[in-house]
């Protein structure tokens, strides 16, 4: 005798699966919990710090930072400049890739004169 899988059967079937790769996939190890909980860049302000720092040690740190952020920006700026000499058409058009990096490099040097300001503000 011949059996055929009904509909329901089907429906069944694909139901146990995703449910238990959902249950797998929510036992995850804690220590990858913590790491995709943890925010990509704290603010200064929520950091906690052992002593308070002065102010010429806060204003070297935002300096610090300024210098870091530009460093990002001259690297998407980079990045644009290879998108655009590899150029392409279609599928490997490469000008939104481009325009990606040339947005990041200027948030990012937006970023760093915020902190020069920041640090200007704080006097060294």
């Amino acid at each position: 005798m011949k059996r055929r899988f009904t509909p329901m059967a089907t429906l069944l079937a694909v139901s146990l699966v995703a449910g238990a790769s959902f249950a797998y996939a929510q036992t995850k190890a804690p220590e990858s919990a913590a790491k995709e909980a943890a925010p990509m860049h704290m603010h200064k302000s929520d950091m906690v710090h052992g002593a308070a720092k002065s102010d010429a040690q806060e204003s070297s740190a935002f300096k610090g930072e300024a210098t870091e952020l530009r460093e990002k920006a001259a690297s998407h700026r980079k990045l644009a400049e290879n998108y655009r000499a590899r150029g392409g058409g279609g599928k490997s058009d490469r000008t939104q890739a481009a325009q990606h990096c040339d947005n990041l490099a200027k948030l990012y040097e937006d970023a760093a004169k915020e902190a020069d300001i920041v640090s200007s503000k704080l006097g060294v």
